[in-house]
């Protein structure tokens, strides 16, 4: 997919879900060039290390730990915590996944955006939905690091 049509799924699938009373108060991230690979324990790992894991250890917020090791396994296909109707990430759905919609959104329609009083950076926001879009792999052939 070329970057102008991911940009306008982004846009009209955030746009529609706030119509119908979803999410609202999103970034966008269309500016940013889109990540192909993926090594979780290094990329991924290292948001939720320097970002996420100070108040997401042991499960004491929100029912959700993010320290290594495993964080992944508190993510793919498990319902959240605080309404099992929400699921953390769904491989392929970054757009339908609570975790994207809590790092970009202010209103991501469960609680509020995260981390608590900041927010992700659009380049880190692009790598957490790029690998949920690309099915959440653990690692990817070809690893780069940006």
């Amino acid at each position: 997919m070329r970057l102008p049509l991911i940009a306008a799924a982004i846009a009209a699938a955030l746009s529609s879900a706030a119509q119908a009373g979803g999410p609202s108060g999103c970034d966008s991230i269309a500016a940013v060039t889109p990540f192909t690979q993926f090594n979780y324990a290094v990329t991924i790992q290292a948001v939720w290390n320097n970002n996420c894991d100070g108040c997401h250890v042991g499960g004491s917020a929100g029912g959700l730990s993010l320290s290594a090791p495993g964080s992944e396994l508190n993510l793919i296909n498990v319902p959240s915590f605080q309404d099992p109707a929400f699921t953390r990430v769904i491989p392929g759905d970054p757009v339908a996944s609570l975790l994207f919609l809590k790092i970009n959104c202010d209103d991501p329609g469960l609680g509020g955006r995260m981390p608590m009083g900041t927010a992700l950076s659009s380049t880190q926001q692009r790598l957490i939905f790029d690998w949920i879009a690309n099915g959440a792999p653990l690692v990817s052939n070809g690893f780069e690091d940006r």
